[in-house]
């Protein structure tokens, strides 16, 4: 899902646009690019706004483009002009896990890679990009070394690791924007327009805090001794604050293991975590996408008492015939 109408002006100065023309025009973009006047009226590009599909394929209002590159060449590229709450979001994002300033500056560019419809469509455009052509086009559009482009998106980089984005990696048939992913399209519209940082509240869609549990412990009697090791395993973990402590449940559905989670985390007395098994429009998550939910959980609950629920689990793995 792409943001048809984002809260900000798109100005000559306006990253957005130098990214979206560089694509276009020194990246091969162009020759796929669909002409879509609301993206035209997005860009500022008004004089483009009239012309035919034909027009394009002739080569005229190619050279158009090109002149309006060509034109900001003298019109230095502002960061400041990206939307307030992507750049304070992203800024304390990057500070509560330590990221460096090119991590920082390759999120917001994936953010609105995934968010922007104009840079979107355009990165779509960008076809047949190794993972190394990806390095060097990322490394051009954001004015950044290609050797710190390529330790922010290895599996070593700071968001990389707490499962942010991710670089796919795809060796054949590949567009840019198909190399470079995002955890989820709703964590990018709450940087995008989240007023007031909450490092919880930010993934709301990926992650949220867990919901009472229905069942108390009485409900539990037919297995009085393994809920007792579970409670005592629980509570030691938190006591010393010890961390990785996992606990698989296994049973058939409806067995109570979901609200027997639930109430571990209430009896615990810290708070509890679920990974979003359905997205905001009801569509259940792929197991990828849940297990890249459960890494940025992790990243961002590390520091705190707190425990995890990763339910339906099974469905996050390769289905075969032992399992």
């Amino acid at each position: 899902m792409l943001f048809r109408s984002l809260d900000y002006t798109v100005t000559p100065e306006h990253p957005v646009l130098h990214w979206t023309l560089e694509l276009m025009v020194l990246h091969g973009g162009m020759e796929d690019y669909v002409l879509d006047t609301p993206l035209l009226a997005h860009l500022g590009l008004a004089s483009m706004q009239n012309i035919t599909v034909e027009d394009f394929e002739n080569g005229a209002n190619k050279k158009l483009l090109r002149q309006h590159w060509q034109a900001l060449a003298d019109t230095p590229l502002r960061e400041d002009t990206l939307p307030a709450a992507l750049l304070r979001n992203t800024r304390l994002l990057g500070a509560t896990l330590g990221a460096t300033a090119c991590e920082i500056k390759l999120l917001r560019f994936a953010i609105l890679l995934h968010a922007d419809p104009a840079l979107n469509a355009a990165a779509r455009c960008v076809d047949d990009v190794s993972p190394m052509q990806c390095v060097r086009i990322l490394a051009s559009l954001l004015d950044e070394p290609e050797t710190e482009i390529d330790a922010a998106l290895s599996e070593t980089g700071t968001f990389t690791r707490a499962g942010l984005y991710h670089f796919n990696e795809q060796p054949f048939d590949a567009t840019l924007r198909d190399q470079l992913g995002l955890v989820s399209m709703s964590f990018a519209r709450n940087m995008l327009t989240m007023q007031e940082f909450d490092s919880t509240a930010i993934f709301k869609g990926v992650f949220q805090p867990c919901q009472s549990p229905s069942l108390r412990a009485g409900h539990y009697s037919h297995m009085r001794h393994e809920f007792a090791i579970l409670r005592e395993l629980v509570r030691e973990a938190v006591t010393t604050q010890r961390r990785g402590v996992n606990v698989l449940l296994y049973g058939e559905p409806g067995t109570g293991k979901t609200e027997l989670s639930r109430l571990m985390v209430q009896l615990a007395g810290v708070p509890g975590f679920e990974v979003c098994y359905e997205n905001e429009q009801g569509k259940i998550n792929d197991g990828l996408r849940r297990i890249r939910a459960w890494t940025a959980a992790n990243a961002m609950l590390q520091n705190q008492a707190a425990l995890l629920i990763f339910d339906e689990a099974e469905d996050a793995f390769e289905k075969t015939p032992s399992m």
